[in-house]
Order: C-alpha cells, then sequence, then structure tokens
C-alpha cells in the first residue's frame, strides 16, 4: 500500500546510502524546490522498531535540498517494504538516472546483485535458471518502484539469471552487465576513493585497467593520486604497470632526416630560407 504523506526530516533516518550525495546537485534541487517547491515526492520505508518512524530508501538529493533550504518537512511515498526491497529499489532508481558516473553504476550493479541473489539464493552459481514464483517477487519489486499494483503472475515463465533479468530491465547487454559488476568486484576502496568525484569516474575502460591491477598496485596508484590530484590516471596506471612513455620525437632529428632525402636543388632553397631567418633573428 502507498500513501503520500508529509513527513518531518527528524522523523528520517538517512544513511548507509550506495550513492554519495553530490553537493552541486544539492544545489540544483534546492533552487528548483525554492522556485517551484517539491515536485517528486522521495521514497520512504516504515520503521515501527526502529530509533526513528521512516527510513530513506531515495530521494537523499530532495532531501538536503530540503535541509539546506531550511524547509523542515519532505513529501514522500510512504510504503511496507523489508530491508531487501528498499534496496532494490534505491539502487533501481539510481540505475535509472542518466547523470551516473560509470563508478557509481558499476558499484550500484555490484550491489544489486549481492541483493538480487541474497532475495534469490537459487540463481547463485548457475542454479535453476527457470521459476514462476520468482516472477512473482522480481515484479513486486519492480511495481515497488514503478508504484504499480502486483498482478498475477502465476504463468509467467523467466530467466532468474542475475545479469538477464538487469540487462532486460536496463535495455542492455548482458555483457555490458557482467562487465560493470566485475569492474566494481576488481576495485579496492583506495582505488575508488581516488576516482571519484573525478573525471576517470567516467572512463570505464580507464576504470577497467584500473580494476585489473592487483590490490598492492592499486593502493599505489591511489597513494600518487592523493600525492599529485592532477595527476592523469593512466599515467599513474601506466608507471605502476612499468610502462615507459615514449619519448618525444626530437624536431632537430626530424629535420634533419628530412634535409637528407632532398634533391640539390631543394637543399639549395632550403639553406637559402634557413639563411634568411637566421638573419631576421
Amino acid at each position: 500500500m502507498t500513501e503520500i504523506i508529509e513527513i518531518k526530516l527528524d522523523d528520517i533516518s538517512v544513511s548507509d546510502r550506495i550513492r554519495a550525495v553530490d553537493e552541486a546537485h544539492v544545489d540544483f534541487i534546492a533552487l528548483g524546490v525554492s522556485e517551484r517547491g517539491q515536485m517528486t515526492p522521495a521514497l520512504v520505508r516504515h520503521t515501527p522498531n526502529g530509533e526513528k518512524k521512516f527510513a530513506l530508501v531515495y530521494g537523499a538529493h530532495r532531501y538536503a535540498a530540503l535541509q539546506k533550504l531550511g524547509i523542515e518537512t519532505i513529501r514522500t511515498e510512504a510504503r511496507k517494504m523489508s530491508v531487501e526491497e528498499a534496496r532494490l529499489a534505491e539502487i533501481d532508481e539510481n540505475l535509472m538516472r542518466h547523470e551516473l558516473t560509470a563508478l557509481d553504476r558499476a558499484l550500484s550493479l555490484a550491489e544489486r546483485k549481492r541483493v538480487y541473489e541474497e532475495l534469490h539464493p537459487e540463481t547463485k552459481n548457475g542454479g535453476d535458471r527457470k521459476s514462476t514464483m520468482f516472477a512473482d517477487q522480481n515484479d513486486k519489486v519492480v511495481d515497488l518502484i514503478e508504484g504499480g499494483e502486483v498482478g498475477d503472475q502465476n504463468d509467467k515463465v523467466v530467466d532468474l539469471k542475475f545479469t538477464a533479468v538487469t540487462a532486460e530491465r536496463m535495455g542492455v547487454s548482458e555483457r555490458s552487465i557482467e562487465r560493470a559488476v566485475a569492474l566494481a568486484k576488481g576495485l579496492s576502496e583506495e582505488a575508488r576513493d581516488a576516482v571519484r568525484g573525478t573525471p576517470d569516474a567516467d572512463n570505464s575502460s580507464l576504470l577497467l585497467r584500473l580494476a585489473k591491477l592487483d590490490p598492492k598496485k592499486q593502493k599505489t596508484v591511489a597513494k600518487r593520486r592523493g600525492k599529485k590530484p592532477d595527476a592523469p590516471l593512466v599515467e599513474l596506471i601506466n608507471t605502476v604497470e612499468g610502462k615507459v612513455a615514449p619519448e618525444a620525437p626530437d624536431p632537430v632529428a626530424k629535420l634533419v632526416a628530412a634535409f637528407s632525402r632532398l634533391d640539390a636543388k631543394q637543399k639549395s632553397k632550403f639553406q637559402a630560407a634557413i639563411n634568411e631567418l637566421l638573419e631576421a633573428a
């Protein structure tokens, strides 16, 4: 059951977020709220046994924007959800947003896989791939995201595998899901922190190179990035991989080589041109 209600910010627990709050995005939302009010409700779940009455599922940027404006309440959809259902709802809300970086998307997909396989342990390690019971459960989660009603899915037969289900929901290939999850799992905490908030966080090919390094080398890259924040990540990776950047070609050597290929008449004209330049210098 869903209800739209105004809730005091102080009555909502906001913790353990997958995606960090971006202050620039908070400012952007705050501007819109100050001009037009809160257009889209956040999603919260009831937590009768928690320290606070509700827990935020998604809408952390809206929450922070209202807090910044000094507004004490937030318009929300309040639902009864399990911890796992709430986690999937938060992840899928993030994945539907275009402003996610490649790093955030990979981390969200890895977390989605973890939660999904907790809810559906039979899908781990190539388990049973067909189940009508899963159709009910998965569509329930989707309905929680989309705000719809759970219908009768008893006749539906679907592929249980995480990558297949997620790829279908997102409209991408299974391979892209697998690569993103592998990227997230391959990155150490230090490596994630080193690229988060930088342009490198949206460079999938560079992130994959970083993820393929062993943890010790990743730590070295992170330390060097900490000392030199402006150092290009590709150069830091090349250094720990032992790859030396090729020396820049010597312009004089190139000029001499080109001169040697000229015929006598061309060499004479070239010398005359050089003499003119030298006299003018």
